[in-house]
């Protein structure tokens, strides 16, 4: 039953962010993917929990993408809710982020919410062992 609810409020959470990217407002010119991250990703969002997400674009960011990242992003942030944030281009996947484990750790629980979900799946294709599959990227360099 528990899990049940925070299931039931990830959703809300999901509904919420959706809600703010109506098609009146102007589209990014590079695709993007908001993506849910940690506990928000499992699905297992407490009441008190941070929301933890992950603005994904396949380009430069610029004014339009500046402007995506506002109406996500200060809706959260009018309600009060604590969001944590990560704003990267796919190119800042080149190379693993190996001094900020936390993110690392947090993209393992990545779902995407809403826009272009090949992105996510993008990063988890170019780097197998870091974005999506849990083998052991030692396993290859074992000696025979």
């Amino acid at each position: 039953m528990a899990r049940a609810a925070l299931q039931r409020f990830s959703d809300c959470v999901d509904h919420l962010r959706c809600s703010g990217c109506s098609p009146k407002r102007r589209a990014p010119a590079a695709p993007a993917s908001s993506c849910a991250l940690g506990g928000y990703g499992r699905r297992q969002l407490c009441l008190q929990s941070d929301i933890d997400i992950l603005l994904l674009f396949d380009g430069p960011i610029g004014a339009a993408e500046e402007g995506r990242v506002r109406s996500i992003l200060h809706p959260l942030w009018d309600l009060h809710f604590s969001v944590g944030h990560q704003i990267r281009q796919m190119d800042d996947f080149a190379e693993l982020e190996i001094d900020n484990p936390e993110f690392l750790l947090a993209l393992l629980d990545a779902r995407a919410v809403a826009g272009d979900r090949a992105l996510l799946e993008g990063i988890a294709a170019a780097r197998p062992h870091a974005g999506g599959s849990r083998a052991n990227p030692r396993r290859a360099e074992a000696p025979d």
